[in-house]
């Protein structure tokens, strides 16, 4: 890429930002309200940690419940891509022709969905710290500040009054 093209991108603000995980570079999506939807859809998902733990309680229960934590692959794949991308139900992986040829004549499903295939890639490449570094930057880069005014403000002109009192019949 030239410095003309760097230069412009920049004033522009067309350059995609992206992410590498497990070899293969990642577009990072743009912070929506879809994601911030989707997003909480599947952290409430995730697993419940008990109320009140003490220091040498915090092993056993990460133990406990990190066979049903598979979601934050999840999380973490949809922060990344973005909602319109996941909704696009883009798959993943390039096939030759003659392997589509074969799928199509055994009726063989063997390409999955993108978000499920990062997410396994997720799980298996990257190491917690690196998997919360890219939730806290994403989650700082989806301006939840903004999407709270908006649901409050909204929930707020909401408030209905009474315009009669009911009696008992």
């Amino acid at each position: 890429m030239t410095i003309e093209k760097q230069t412009a991108d920049a004033i522009l603000q067309s350059a995609k930002e992206t992410i590498e995980i497990g070899g293969q570079q990642w577009e990072i999506g743009k912070p929506t309200v879809g994601t911030i939807i989707m997003a909480s859809e599947l952290i409430s998902q995730l697993p419940k940690f008990k109320d009140e733990m003490t220091g040498k309680d915090i092993i056993p229960e990460v133990m406990r419940v990190a066979k049903d934590a598979k979601v934050i692959g999840k999380i973490v794949a949809l922060l990344i891509l973005g909602a319109k991308r996941v909704q696009e139900h883009r798959k993943s992986g390039k096939r030759s022709w003659w392997r589509c040829l074969l799928d199509l004549l055994f009726h063989r499903k063997e390409v999955r969905e993108e978000i499920d295939a990062l997410a396994d890639l997720i799980l298996k490449e990257l190491d917690p710290d690196r998997i919360f570094s890219i939730i806290s930057n994403r989650l700082g880069n989806l301006q939840l500040g903004s999407f709270f005014g908006i649901t409050t403000s909204l929930s707020q002109s909401n408030i209905l009054k009474a315009t009669k009192d009911e009696t008992d019949a």
